[in-house]
């Protein structure tokens, strides 16, 4: 994650990386997304795509971003 951009608070005062945001506003109903190394993000669902895209890219590992 790009450290110029850590949190970004967002609805019952919780911090987020600021380039989830949009993502958060997007889809309200979901509770996880997954973000490969190189910024793509993927939602809960989409789990299978997301360890796929990841092996692509070789660097980096997957984070999951739970939303509260």
């Amino acid at each position: 994650m790009d450290k110029e951009n850590i949190v970004q608070e967002v609805d019952k005062g919780v911090e987020y990386p600021s380039f989830i945001v949009p993502y958060l506003k997007s889809y309200p109903r979901e509770k996880c997304f997954y973000v490969a190394s190189d910024g793509m993000v993927f939602l809960g669902k989409e789990y299978k795509a997301a360890t796929a895209h990841q092996r692509g890219v070789k660097n980096g590992e997957l984070q999951t971003i739970k939303v509260k």
